[in-house]
C-alpha cells in the first residue's frame, strides 16, 4: 500500500498550499481522497474550521471537490469545470446507488444526467 501524502500547515493558507503542492507534483492524484476535516485538524493540531477554510479555498480554485453527508474532499480529475462536474456527478451516483433502490424514475434521471455529461464533455454517443 502506498504511503499517504503528508499534508502540513498551521493556517488555512499553509494547508491549502501543501495540498496544492501535492497535486502539482503528482503526489496527490485525481481521485485521491483527502482526510476528513476533523481527522486532519487533529493530526495538524489546528481547529476544524482552519481545515474547512483550506478545503473551501481549494474547492473554489478547482483543485478539489467535496461531497457526501460528511465533509471530505478528493482531488479532482483536472482543474476544468467539466472534470469537476464529472467527478462530483460520479460521487453523487455512487451515493445514490448505495442508498436507493433502482426505480424507473432513478433510471430516467441517470440516463438524462449521462446524456448531459456526454454532451458537456463532447463524448460521442
Amino acid at each position: 500500500m502506498a504511503e499517504r501524502y503528508q499534508i502540513t500547515g498551521s493556517s488555512s493558507a499553509e494547508i491549502s498550499a501543501s495540498v496544492e503542492t501535492g497535486v502539482r507534483t503528482g503526489a496527490l492524484a485525481p481521485g485521491d481522497t483527502l482526510p476528513a476535516v476533523r481527522a486532519l485538524a487533529a493530526e495538524l493540531a489546528v481547529s476544524p474550521a482552519t481545515v474547512a477554510r483550506a478545503y473551501q479555498e481549494l474547492r473554489q480554485r478547482g483543485l478539489v471537490a467535496t461531497a457526501g453527508p460528511r465533509y471530505f474532499g478528493f482531488v479532482v480529475g483536472g482543474a476544468s469545470p467539466a472534470a469537476t462536474a464529472a467527478d462530483m456527478l460520479a460521487v453523487g451516483w455512487d451515493q445514490l446507488a448505495f442508498n436507493a433502490v433502482t426505480s424507473p424514475a432513478a433510471v430516467a434521471a441517470e440516463t438524462a444526467a449521462g446524456t448531459w455529461l456526454k454532451d458537456l464533455l463532447g463524448i460521442p454517443a
